[in-house]
């Protein structure tokens, strides 16, 4: 669950950086579109950080690279 919504705000990030590089090459009205992507952009990257961030706390996401002190190391004898 706690995966799912992390895929899907990357996925939103995404698009709303995409949508701001469209904002800035094809938008020449007064509006302030490109400034409101930003805004969003921001406030997805934060939620995305406190989403990860609660998911390492709560035990949800575990490291699992080779480095890791979480991983225990196969032992060939």
């Amino acid at each position: 669950m706690l995966s799912a919504a992390i895929i899907t705000l990357f996925i939103m990030m995404l698009i709303s950086l995409f949508s701001g590089l469209y904002f800035l090459f094809h938008d020449s009205s007064k509006k302030h579109r490109l400034l409101t992507s930003l805004k969003l952009r921001i406030l997805l990257a934060v939620l995305l950080c406190g989403l990860t961030l609660y998911g390492f706390m709560s035990g949800q996401i575990t490291p699992k690279a080779p480095w890791s002190s979480h991983s225990s190391p196969t032992q060939n004898t």
